[in-house]
């Protein structure tokens, strides 16, 4: 791509992504800068740790040891069509082969009882090393996710020694 110069700017003026990218040289299929996935806007959600039996932590939303829950709460928007990807980001306290985290998800649309869809793994371990971030896929558990749903997502240190620092729940969708 070639370099094209900017053009100058007055103080007070909007500068939106494009006029930023192009400044930049930044266009075309160019992903920098830019809210995008393969070239569409992408919809992220970004939920942090909002109840459990975990210890608050100044490095991440809540350190879980042996049988200690996190869970995350959200409402899911009215735009949403299907989950593109889900995962609960972690930061594991020790290197593990086969970290024993249990996952459950409840969702259901007002007027519903709160776990009129609900889902787990409690069966997948995760290959994880100390203090290096980590992404627990949960998107089997959303099977059936629907706009306008509440969702509550849990992860369950079910192995002693397990333990884990979670940040939150990170879903993409369209």
């Amino acid at each position: 791509m070639a370099w094209t110069v900017p053009s100058d700017r007055s103080v007070g003026e909007l500068i939106t992504a494009t006029i930023w990218n192009q400044n930049l040289g930044l266009a075309g299929n160019s992903k920098y800068l830019k809210d995008a996935v393969d070239g569409k806007q992408a919809k992220v959600l970004w939920v942090p740790v909002s109840a459990g039996s975990y210890t608050l932590s100044q490095n991440f939303g809540g350190e879980c040891f042996d049988g200690d829950d996190a869970f995350m709460h959200l409402w899911i928007p009215s735009d949403f069509t299907a989950v593109t990807t889900a995962g609960i980001v972690v930061r594991p306290l020790a290197t593990q082969g086969s970290a024993n985290w249990d996952i459950t998800s409840y969702f259901a649309a007002i007027g519903e009882a709160y776990n009129t869809h609900s889902l787990s793994d409690a069966a997948s371990t995760y290959n994880v090393t100390d203090d290096q971030m980590f992404e627990v896929d949960v998107s089997g558990i959303l099977t059936g996710l629907a706009a306008g749903d509440w969702l509550v997502v849990r992860i369950l240190v079910s192995t002693a020694g397990h333990n884990v620092g979670v940040h939150g729940l990170k879903i993409t969708y369209s």
